[in-house]
């Protein structure tokens, strides 16, 4: 997540606009108190799956990943996701599926 809130506070300040990046689940890591980030918390299955699918694309940059079913369930809504190109897991699943996009740094 801090990796995620990095690279979304640069684009925005290099590309004004419109954009909100959304978080959902619980976590210990403090978000910075701007309008553009929405902590939404846990979310219900019906709700979750409304956020998906509103959702312009979903970004995992997490490193340490063992399947995961977010991925599926926003393709499910048919929204490509950004994942870190270090995880080999995730790394796998959108080259197969021609899902999203795998980065290995901001540029």
């Amino acid at each position: 997540v801090p990796l995620l809130i990095e690279y979304f506070m640069r684009y925005k300040a290099e590309r004004p606009g419109p954009l909100t990046l959304a978080l959902s689940g619980t976590g210990s890591i403090p978000l910075p108190s701007r309008d553009d980030i929405v902590g939404l918390g846990m979310l219900p299955r019906d709700a979750l799956t409304d956020a998906y699918a509103s959702a312009v694309a979903l970004c995992q940059l997490s490193l340490n990943e063992s399947f995961s079913l977010v991925l599926m369930e926003s393709w499910l809504q048919s929204r490509p996701v950004i994942v870190h190109a270090d995880c080999a897991v995730t790394r796998g699943h959108v080259e197969r599926s021609g899902g999203g996009y795998a980065i290995g740094s901001y540029e």
